[in-house]
């Protein structure tokens, strides 16, 4: 399997995790399933840098990644306010602060969308 499809598999199993959280009904597994709609989209923009034979940075920041695969396509920047959206999952869902709240299933039902439409723009430039 060439290296951009692994990351496409593992952009794809975080997604899929996020859409049972969605319809599990249980506010138990809310966080964690958000916490995996910014890990697709991080996924997918990886997959698209090593379609592209880039060193795959060890970063977690949506928006870098997308200035990184701008580089070669600058439709990417159609991506930032859904990288933006999805960037606060990486870390916030994964550490107790005050100055976060819990997702609820709206919140969730929009991240996954947000993080299916990075990994659908992905596949579709692979596909080119």
């Amino acid at each position: 399997m060439q290296r951009h499809n692994e990351w496409l598999r593992l952009a794809r199993q975080d997604i899929a995790f996020a859409r049972l959280g969605l319809h599990s009904g249980d506010d138990e597994v809310l966080a964690p399933a958000i916490y995996h709609t910014q890990q697709a989209a991080e996924k997918a923009l990886k997959a698209y840098l090593a379609f592209r034979a880039m060193g795959i940075p060890k970063i977690h920041d949506l928006l870098k990644l997308i200035k990184l695969c701008s580089q070669f396509d600058q439709r990417f920047h159609t991506l930032d306010l859904h990288a933006a959206g999805l960037n606060v999952y990486s870390t916030s869902t994964r550490y107790p602060d005050d100055l976060w709240a819990l997702p609820d299933f709206e919140m969730l039902k929009t991240a996954i969308e947000q993080a299916g439409m990075i990994i659908d723009f992905v596949v579709k430039l692979i596909q080119e």
